[in-house]
């Protein structure tokens, strides 16, 4: 552990820094990355410590993932830039176990806890945007978050839907311990914030994360031990008012989903498509055939959007896509059926390390972050694209360490003597 971590105020300053990062602009979030990433190598070395690191089975699966893709690179279908690039992108998936080995649990507890936080705060700023209560809206401020535009719009919806339930989470675990009330009031509060400023902005991927995110909260709260059935259908109708409030309070979204609908019904097979969801059926219709003719081993790192112009018109809206909009369909195109195993096989492992680790007395972050990740990369590239990645893997990477703590500790909490509880 550096010295740096060893002393509170110093530790807190740095996981203020980077739980509120995570909002920060994408150039401010690649060096650190890069750079908590070397300095868990560092860690692990003084400690000679990647031993542990391997013999996780997430960290193999995800190693095993970026080497296959790398591998694909040698007969790629696409200009050798693009295959770099995405090696370059797909090697940060193992980021997530070096700094999550490294770190002290207890400090990235509190990293998570101040990245809620931020999303309590982003939300409640996104309210006063949607009252038009924001001050100096155009204010370079707000331009990664409130007032961002395309995909990073889409990220900050994403990272409220994540912030809103790891605050609901911290308000389940004060109120099982029933030392700190105030405490448990205090997170619901800022799971509102993230909620209503989720519901209160135009994206479409944050709310439909959300329902997802909840459902696997209120399943892993069930799932602990010495929970009375009380706390259990309290948590669960709190759930299901959460996301009807959410849907009703609305209107934006509501008029996005009907849009989208709408587009569907309208959208021709044959025709020329220039709406949002007709171009994502388009891609999906012709990924499916990219993936068929290259099952097994794919058409290569990189390959997509060469594949792509080869089958859209040139002069089109079509063509001016770049990803298919969704990380399974690109892995399976470029990659094939083995990658496509590997590729699941590295979100489950991440995804369910935590409740591997402990018996049913915490709900993992791991299962929250890496649920998040999965679901939204069936209509987003969440690792083909940094402003996805470089947020969601530190959190993942977060995620690890606090899991290694509670694992610990659920066992020593097992072990102990009843009276001794």
């Amino acid at each position: 552990m550096s010295r740096a971590l060893r002393e509170p105020a110093d530790g807190d300053v740095l996981a203020v820094c980077i739980g509120w990062s995570v909002f920060a602009p994408v150039g401010l979030k690649y060096p650190l990355l890069l750079g908590a990433t070397l300095w868990g190598l560092w860690q692990l070395r003084q400690q000679n410590a990647f031993g542990r690191v391997w013999s996780e089975p997430a960290a193999r699966w995800a190693l095993a993932f970026w080497a296959w893709s790398a591998l694909t690179a040698l007969w790629s279908a696409g200009p050798w830039q693009d295959a770099l690039a995405q090696i370059g992108l797909y090697s940060l998936l193992l980021s997530v176990s070096l700094i999550g080995f490294a770190l002290p649990a207890q400090w990235a507890q509190r990293t998570l806890q101040h990245f809620s936080i931020a999303a309590g705060v982003v939300g409640s700023i996104c309210l006063l945007k949607s009252w038009e209560f924001l001050p100096a809206p155009d204010a370079w401020l707000w331009m990664s978050t409130v007032t961002a535009e395309g995909n990073q719009r889409i990220v900050t919806s994403l990272l409220l839907a994540v912030g809103c339930t790891l605050a609901l989470r911290e308000a389940w675990l004060s109120w099982q311990s029933g030392t700190v009330r105030w405490a448990t009031l205090g997170w619901c509060a800022v799971a509102c914030a993230a909620a209503l400023g989720l519901a209160s902005q135009d994206r479409r991927t944050g709310m439909v994360t959300l329902p997802v995110l909840l459902l696997l909260l209120s399943a892993g709260m069930m799932r602990a031990r010495h929970t009375s059935r009380t706390k259990i259908w309290t948590t669960a109708l709190a759930a299901v008012a959460c996301c009807v409030a959410l849907g009703a309070a609305s209107p934006d979204v509501r008029d996005r989903f009907a849009e989208g609908l709408g587009e569907l019904a309208r959208y021709d097979t044959t025709g020329e498509v220039a709406t949002s969801w007709g171009m994502r059926l388009r891609m999906v219709e012709q990924s499916v055939q990219m993936a068929s003719e290259s099952r097994i081993a794919g058409h290569g790192l990189g390959s997509w959007v060469t594949l792509w112009t080869q089958r859209v018109p040139k002069d089109s809206l079509l063509a001016q896509q770049r990803t298919p909009h969704s990380e399974f369909l690109l892995v399976a195109v470029q990659t094939g059926l083995i990658g496509t195993i590997l590729f699941v096989a590295t979100l489950w492992t991440q995804a369910t390390r935590g409740l591997r680790m402990n018996q049913g007395s915490m709900v993992p972050a791991s299962l929250l972050v890496w649920g998040a990740l999965a679901w939204a990369g069936l209509f987003n590239v969440v690792l083909r694209d940094a402003k996805f990645a470089l947020p969601l893997l530190m959190l993942a990477a977060l995620a690890w360490s606090v899991a290694g703590s509670e694992g610990r500790d659920d066992e020593r909490g097992a072990a102990a003597p009843s009276g001794s509880r």
